[in-house]
């Protein structure tokens, strides 16, 4: 359940972020202006199996990662755009982030039903004792 609300927290933040244009880093390597705002980086949620030990039982990990991924877009009004009229912009797909929303919601519901399972069982045992 853990690993599901991290995907709808990233899916949500890279939705809700997706127009965050900031400055297109220089060709040149050279710093960009520090007072200039940055491009959003697209989250991403890294999740592993593990697999059962002698100490720890078998389930999920996953964390969010800032992934630096962005495209140039031409924004000449913008105040931060380069000498071209360029601005970074985060390479976020709208489509995609759907897409995790409902795998969020899914695996949220799917996590649930078993605990419902597992609740109903120990109840049973439970009366089964009694």
């Amino acid at each position: 359940m853990a690993a599901a609300t991290l995907r709808l927290d990233a899916a949500a933040s890279n939705l809700a972020n997706a127009q965050s244009d900031g400055v297109l880093p220089p060709a040149d390597g050279s710093t960009p202006d520090p007072k200039a705002p940055s491009v959003y980086a697209p989250r991403r949620v890294d999740q592993i199996s593990l697999s059962p030990s002698a100490s720890k039982v078998a389930g999920v990990s996953a964390q969010i990662t800032a992934e630096p991924d962005y495209f140039a877009s031409y924004k000449p009004d913008a105040s931060f755009a380069n000498g071209q009229g360029m601005v970074a912009s985060p390479n976020v797909d709208p489509i995609t982030e759907t897409v995790q929303l409902i795998t969020a919601e899914q695996s949220f519901r799917s996590n649930m039903s078993v605990y419902k399972t597992a609740d109903a069982m120990m109840q049973m045992v439970l009366d089964i004792k009694a």
